[in-house]
């Protein structure tokens, strides 16, 4: 009977093909059961509340919306009035969110290099790879809700107070000459790289480690 222009926009259908079809005629539904079974629960209750529905626009792509509507009257006719919210491009970025966490988690969890992530101020333990494990010789449980202090890793502790300073003045610094003291009491020596980053809405410090003791000790 009537849209707006928003709707239009949308939709990508003209005012002239919209008005006196129908949406089965402009196939707006990606699963027209959905509609029919809407359309029974507004004959009996009279509305219907933020229904997730996906509409196929003119184009062919769908667009993911919560659809509510209510049966009012207008010039003596019982018509449906209906507001329909679209979320499509707030889904995508959530998906999108989504694979970039994921594909970072397989990235951290696989790198060959030791990886930390900690709180920039208390140099508590967020998460640790495999590879800082073995490193250091600690359990994730050791390490995991812990500071670097407790474990007792630092060979300077100034080094740690110095780079935490760094990275909340310019947020990251490269391969500074670090050694750290693993569980066995032992000394690595390592180039220490770390940037700060938000994840999950908190800003955290991302670390990866050369470790070069090996090296050095061929030397």
């Amino acid at each position: 009977i009537d849209v707006n222009d928003q709707w239009l926009r949308i939709s990508g259908h003209t005012k002239e093909e919209a008005i006196g079809a129908t949406a089965y005629e402009l196939n707006l539904w990606d699963e027209p059961e959905v509609r029919v079974a809407l359309k029974k629960k507004i004959k009996e209750t009279g509305f219907i509340y933020d229904e997730p529905i996906r509409f196929r626009t003119k184009s062919g792509e769908f667009r993911d919306t919560l659809w509510s509507a209510v049966l009012v009257t207008q010039g003596g006719s019982r018509v449906m009035l209906s507001l329909t919210y679209d979320f499509t491009e707030r889904k995508r970025a959530e998906e999108g969110l989504q694979e970039s966490q994921e594909l970072f988690a397989k990235v951290f969890s696989l790198s060959p290099a030791p990886m930390v992530i900690s709180d920039p101020d208390t140099g508590r333990f967020i998460d640790v790879n495999e590879q800082w494990l073995r490193m250091m010789g600690h359990t994730r449980e050791e390490t995991i809700g812990h500071t670097s202090y407790e474990l007792n890793i630092w060979e300077d502790p100034t080094v740690r107070v110095a780079m935490g300073k760094k990275i909340h003045e310019i947020e990251l610094f490269h391969e500074e000459p670090t050694q750290f003291r693993t569980k066995a009491g032992t000394f690595k020596d390592t180039l220490w790289s770390a940037v700060r980053v938000t994840l999950g809405g908190s800003e955290v410090m991302l670390s990866l480690i050369y470790d070069f003791t090996e090296r050095k000790r061929a030397e």
